[in-house]
């Protein structure tokens, strides 16, 4: 690929990503999940692999997400597309949640246990 052609491409891609609407899904793996539930999921991920963006919280490491698929298999081609093309970005530090309280005076409590990914 000539020079030319990789600035083409680098223009075209971000002319894609202003247009691009990432799926947001805050406080994953909150508890384990239903057959049902797994398979939305599942049908989620596999439809933004590689074609959107994704962003994703959770407070447990990729390690902890299998128990609580109800079938490993499905648990496995989840996290294998969820995690193969993820930038992961780990936070350390006090949660913002206690500072949004109504009534709390914007006292933050005890410092939350964190978890590298």
């Amino acid at each position: 690929m000539t020079y030319e052609e990789r600035i083409l491409r680098i223009r075209e891609l971000s002319e894609e990503l202003k247009t691009a609407s990432p799926e947001r899904i805050d406080d994953f793996a909150m508890r384990e999940y239903t057959v049902p539930q797994a398979e939305d999921l599942y049908e989620l991920i596999s439809r933004r692999y590689r074609r959107g963006a994704l962003i994703l919280t959770t407070n447990r490491a990729p390690a902890d997400l299998y128990p609580l698929f109800p079938n490993p298999v499905l648990a496995e081609g989840f996290l294998d597309r969820l995690l193969n093309s993820a930038y992961v970005v780990t936070m350390l530090g006090r949660s913002y949640r206690p500072r949004q309280r109504p009534g709390d005076g914007g006292k933050e409590g005890p410092p939350e246990p964190s978890r590298p990914m």
